[in-house]
């Protein structure tokens, strides 16, 4: 018998951290590092695990989508405020901002390939889904590279201390709004699992 995988985990980041922006925001890169090495190992198996791409899956959908929020709606506009011209942002922040765009709409290939394995079905196109996931991971490594060595250095020097309140009461809103969302679906979920455990077969044929 197959010895059951544990579950995939990346780096937990506290709440509280949502106090400290800066630190938030690199402690999200370091998770985006990890999911990116997930990401690796599913494309490089014969069998990946169901577990993962899911995971993969729904970090994309959640953490990855609210970091993306984080970073276009309040540190890239504070930083656009702050910056002089001799920072010469505009290239740099034009590319950062086109990555994102390209996460929101995501890689549709990467997309079907991790949806086919979580369903315990193989991709349509190995190589095509190989080719994407190199390329999605790739520009991600590259992208937190800029950030981690010019963007956020930057902040740091540029921002003021009410800029990164803002920041921090921002990002703290954005997220418990989420929490509570998620919170929700979830419990939608187990009402709706509930409600078919529950259910007898005859009373299924005549609902």
């Amino acid at each position: 018998m197959a010895q059951r995988q544990p579950d995939p985990r990346i780096t937990e980041i506290p709440a509280s951290l949502l106090k400290d922006p800066f630190a938030y925001l690199r402690a999200e890169h370091q998770r985006k590092r990890e999911v990116c090495e997930m990401i690796d190992t599913i494309a490089a198996r014969r069998r990946p695990s169901r577990r993962m791409a899911r995971f993969v899956l729904a970090y994309i959908a959640g953490p990855l989508a609210l970091h993306v929020r984080d970073e276009e709606e309040d540190l890239f506009p504070a930083l656009r405020r702050r910056c002089t011209l001799d920072d010469e942002i505009d290239d740099l922040f034009g590319q950062l901002s086109r990555d994102h765009a390209g996460i929101a709409e995501s890689d549709e290939e990467l997309l079907r390939g991790l949806e086919a394995i979580a369903a315990g079905e193989a991709p349509a196109d190995r190589t095509s889904f190989g080719f994407a996931a190199a390329r999605f991971t790739a520009e991600q490594r590259r992208h937190i590279g800029y950030e981690n060595n010019i963007v956020l250095p930057l902040a740091r020097k540029r921002l003021r201390k009410s800029d990164w309140r803002t920041i921090a009461r921002n990002m703290a809103n954005r997220h418990e709004t989420a929490r509570k969302a998620r919170a929700a679906d979830d419990a939608r979920l187990a009402g709706v699992h509930a409600g078919t455990a529950t259910t007898s077969p005859k009373e299924e044929v005549n609902s």
